[in-house]
């Protein structure tokens, strides 16, 4: 289903049912996919947008593992910003938007902790722990994703990654003179964005 025709089914779903989790969840998810063609302006307008749905899902199906995995992607890629991104979003905005890698880390954990465990979320946890520097969870996380085997085409996505992540992690305890070099696996801003890599369709699937 592309994009386009999601997003028109959940903006009626919304309009039958305002109440709805589901339709909330794949508003923003198709907002979020629009945003690596955008420009940067239009990008951190997305984010807003696809946070503010994914807030009000919560809000209505706290017990969905998939909105904290959702809202932690939102945290890591605006955790990310760039200096040039920060400044250009606190000109156009009068509140840009703001989070830490440790926010991300925490709605990540609870998507593990709320729902089964999928490769994608635990790459994500290894992901904050290797920007915190602490490279020993690092490479437990990315221990732990590898022995789930993949469902999904965004699972068989996330192995590779992990695969590749794990040996250089695995036996790493100092991180000194590597942060450059980490910073290559994190994503760029893409606020609410394709690179959330939340396939349409992903998410109805049976975990």
């Amino acid at each position: 289903m592309g994009n386009g025709r999601t997003s028109s089914y959940a903006q009626r779903a919304l309009e039958l049912n305002e109440d709805s989790a589901d339709a909330h969840k794949w508003l923003a998810i198709s907002t979020g996919s629009r945003g690596e063609f955008l420009k940067i302006n239009e990008k951190i307008q997305n984010g807003y947008l696809f946070k503010e749905h994914i807030d009000r899902a919560v809000q209505i199906n706290p017990a969905d593992a998939s909105l904290y995995h959702l809202l932690g992607r939102f945290c890591f890629e605006v955790s990310q910003l760039s200096w040039v991104e920060r400044r250009v979003a606190s000109t156009l905005f009068s509140e840009p938007p703001s989070s830490t890698v440790e926010e991300a880390l925490q709605h990540f954990l609870s998507a593990e902790n709320k729902g089964k465990p999928f490769i994608e979320n635990r790459l994500f946890i290894s992901k904050c722990y290797i920007s915190l520097s602490d490279y020993p969870k690092a490479a437990h996380w990315l221990t732990l994703a590898s022995q789930l085997s993949a469902m999904t085409s965004n699972d068989e996505k996330a192995q590779v990654e992990v695969l590749e992540l794990l040996p250089k992690y695995r036996n790493r305890s100092d991180g000194v003179g590597h942060r450059e070099q980490d910073g290559a696996i994190n994503s760029p801003l893409l606020i609410g964005a394709g690179k959330y890599r939340i396939g349409i369709g992903d998410l109805n699937k049976e975990r």
